[in-house]
């Protein structure tokens, strides 16, 4: 009895998810018997059968005659407790059960604050052509969802809401972010200078004029040149209270006006990355968009303003990579957001990249004729 009060009450209480669609109990099921199920007009509950092997929900779609090219598949999700998850993966075919589709995995990382996906906490994502691998032919028509999930333990619960799609726009959009305001921000600004791109810079005000961090002065040349500047912190929002998160944030917005920074339309980067569902509330009172710190391509529009998925550059990140993911980028008509910290000559740790590859990448980009918007850019434009 209490655990179906609670499902009453979770599915009243969440999103309003359910106004375009709803599911069909004949078009839903769990293959090879591998889930218990739980299928309501406004949402799918998967329960986990076996901590051994994982469970496959098949769900019918061909209704939405989803187009790769021309849409982003929009789904809602929850789980009860992702520590309890090994993995999940969303596949698309032609055919119920077949060895051919397209996939695309959701990131989990150990650091559980880390993660897209958050404990009891509905998540909206948004996928599409850049964000799917093919496994044997991949698929043509996409008639069938199945979603792979592997628990750790039994009853471990899934919930899925009604699929929903958004139309593309015309063009894949490259935004290039730096966190913190490094000092060799400066360097980098050197090697743009021949570009004058549009930068995305999220700073941590108290780390101004400190050892290894720009000059106010400094920031204050950059943000008059093509240099958009955006919000950030030392200590990841999660460490606070919710009272000491406001106040900080507060701070933050205050020191953004007395600068001449920004007046409103405020844009954060989490610091570390690091969410919980506390923050993310708290987030989406005073942020027009907030990024993540991982993720990879992101679409317009996004699936949630206050999650966006970026791509992490490392020091292992080679420029023909990132070639491979701008192409995929354009001609899926998505977004990708490039994160970067330093620039420098001589890259010691995972977070440097090295002049000689930035300079490469740079032409790269020149070459690719994607178009390259600051965050704020693409949220005035796209988004607001």
């Amino acid at each position: 009895m209490k655990s179906k009060v609670f499902l009453i009450i979770i599915s009243s209480l969440l999103f309003n998810l359910n106004t375009y669609s709803s599911f069909n109990k004949d078009k839903v099921e769990a293959l090879w018997g591998s889930a218990n199920l739980q299928v309501d007009k406004n949402n799918i509950h998967l329960f986990s059968k076996d901590e051994k092997n994982p469970s496959f929900l098949s769900v019918d779609i061909s209704s939405h005659d989803f187009k790769i090219d021309h849409d982003n598949i929009v789904l809602d999700l929850m789980v009860d407790d992702l520590r309890a998850v090994n993995g999940i993966e969303i596949r698309f075919s032609e055919s119920k059960v077949s060895e051919n589709y397209l996939y695309y995995v959701i990131p989990l990382f150990t650091d559980y604050e880390f993660n897209l996906l958050q404990s009891s906490n509905p998540t909206r994502l948004s996928i599409s052509g850049a964000n799917l691998k093919e496994k044997g032919k991949g698929a043509k028509s996409l008639n069938y969802m199945t979603i792979y999930f592997s628990a750790k333990t039994t009853n471990t619960r899934l919930t899925l809401w009604p699929l929903k799609k958004t139309k593309k726009i015309d063009r894949g959009i490259l935004t290039i972010t730096f966190d913190d305001g490094a000092k060799d921000n400066l360097l980098a600004d050197r090697v743009l200078s021949n570009y004058k791109f549009p930068i995305t810079t999220y700073i941590m005000p108290d780390s101004l004029n400190t050892k290894d961090f720009l000059k106010e002065n400094e920031l204050k040349m950059l943000s008059k040149k093509y240099w958009q500047v955006e919000s950030h912190h030392e200590i990841p929002f999660t460490f606070f209270s919710s009272k000491q998160l406001s106040e900080e944030i507060e701070r933050l917005e205050k020191y953004f006006k007395r600068n001449d920074y920004k007046k409103d339309d405020f844009h954060l980067a989490y610091p570390l990355g690091k969410i919980n569902k506390n923050v993310e509330d708290i987030v989406r009172k005073s942020f027009a968009t907030a990024r993540l710190a991982s993720g990879g391509i992101e679409t317009i529009p996004p699936g949630d303003y206050h999650k966006l998925r970026a791509f992490n550059v490392l020091n292992t990140t080679t420029p023909e990579e990132l070639k491979e993911i701008i192409d995929k980028t354009k001609k899926s008509k998505q977004w990708l957001i490039l994160m970067f910290h330093h620039i420098k000559d001589q890259p010691k740790d995972e977070i440097d990249y090295s002049t000689e590859n930035f300079k490469e990448l740079l032409k790269i980009i020149k070459e690719s004729n994607i178009d390259i918007m600051s965050i704020d850019e693409v949220w005035k434009k796209y988004l607001k």
